[in-house]
């Protein structure tokens, strides 16, 4: 009987029930997405780190400029969301409440990316080389960070019957469903599921595989800027084919 099931990869042979999105400790409530983002963070900067260390560059300057980037990419995040769900908002003072949720993964890489050109410009060090350097992790904190989404339920694509499709229970599904959704929902003892597409998880995977493509091919970097512009470029792909 699969009446408790929230996700269901009816192909792969996965059931998950009552999936939550985090945990208690007494009334406090920490999201799992919330958790992921910053363990996302600490990665990237890990990773630029001994990237750093190994091409002989001030590895302390990372600590730097990740403390500062990750302060500028949360109020990045919080901006670009609130900037796009204006119509959320009946009060000003809501803006600032981020516990009710709202942070945009592109509205931080924007504001981190501001923050460490202008640290760059204070320590009188190369931006596009930090950059470079950074690239990989930034593309492993997004693999990492959208599996936030899975914990929400959020984020899915539309209706598909192909091989990796991923059933939500309708009650609990908080993305946008569209009719063709509803059209093709599944009924499975007595509850209605929608039908979708992972998209959640074809970005965590092309974000690692970017990460790794990074790590092994930027020995043939020529110039600096160069390795940034294949996690842009990559990036681009990913994101238009997802």
């Amino acid at each position: 009987m699969l009446l408790d099931a929230t996700l269901i990869f009816p192909n792969l042979g996965i059931t998950i029930e009552n999936l939550p999105n985090g945990f208690n400790i007494g009334t406090f409530h920490i999201a799992f997405y919330g958790m992921l983002i910053a363990l996302g963070m600490i990665m990237a900067v890990v990773t630029a780190y001994v990237r750093a260390k190994k091409t002989n560059q001030h590895a302390d300057d990372y600590v730097d400029i990740g403390i500062i980037t990750v302060i500028a990419g949360i109020v990045g995040a919080r901006i670009y969301y609130v900037i796009f769900s204006l119509d959320q908002y009946t009060s000003f003072w809501q803006v600032f409440n981020i516990r009710q949720g709202g942070l945009a993964v592109y509205g931080g890489i924007i504001g981190g990316v501001i923050a460490a050109y202008f640290v760059c410009r204070y320590k009188k060090i190369s931006f596009l080389r930090i950059m470079d350097t950074a690239a990989p992790g930034i593309a492993l904190a997004q693999a990492i960070g959208r599996w936030g989404n899975f914990f929400n339920k959020e984020a899915f694509g539309e209706y598909t019957d192909s091989f990796f499709k991923m059933q939500i229970k309708y009650s609990e599904a908080t993305g946008g469903i569209t009719d063709l959704m509803k059209q093709n929902m599944v009924s499975i003892d007595g509850t209605q599921y929608i039908q979708v597409h992972p998209t959640f998880l074809y970005e965590s995977a092309g974000c690692l595989l970017i990460f790794v493509l990074i790590l092994l091919f930027s020995r043939f970097q020529r110039y600096n800027g160069e390795v940034l512009l294949w996690y842009v470029g990559g990036y681009a792909l990913l994101r238009a084919s997802v």
